[in-house]
């Protein structure tokens, strides 16, 4: 029998041997269960497992899982169903590119359309630097 004593704010300190009973480390979480008037220490990740498990028994046979293949054929309709999934948002997201990239182009033209062609000229050949404005050399200074 392992013993342990209870400290001032509650805490105890699992013995060796029950800790690693449990496969409990350090920062695990553990579930005290009463039953029928007793209480009793468990792993908490185990016991949250194994409540998972009763909760979906027998739901793969509901849905017509009986073996490995059955459970291969699922895997593969869900993995292509998220791909198709992905594939439409980036097709979504792929025209709002294009559209964003439509509008640029026509806030250019109507832009392009302000100037006469003589600035249009001389816009390039500074894009180009063929062209360098006069008052580049010029010093900031008052």
């Amino acid at each position: 029998m392992e013993m342990s004593r209870v400290k001032t704010e509650g805490q105890i300190t699992i013995p060796v041997s029950i800790r690693k009973l449990l496969g409990l480390k350090e920062g695990d979480k553990i579930a005290f269960l009463k039953q029928n008037g007793k209480v009793y220490i468990e792993n908490a990740v185990k016991v949250a497992f194994r409540e998972i498990q009763q909760a979906f028994e027998g739901e793969a046979e509901k849905n017509g899982i009986i073996n490995e293949e059955d459970v291969n054929k699922l895997v593969k309709e869900v993995r292509r169903e998220l791909w198709e999934d992905k594939a439409l948002e980036n097709q979504k997201l792929t025209q709002t590119t294009s559209e964003v990239a439509q509008n640029f182009l026509t806030s250019i033209q109507e832009i392009r359309k302000e100037f006469t062609t003589d600035d249009i000229i001389a816009l390039d050949e500074l894009e180009n630097g063929k062209y360098k404005p006069i008052f580049e050399n010029r010093s900031t200074e008052l």
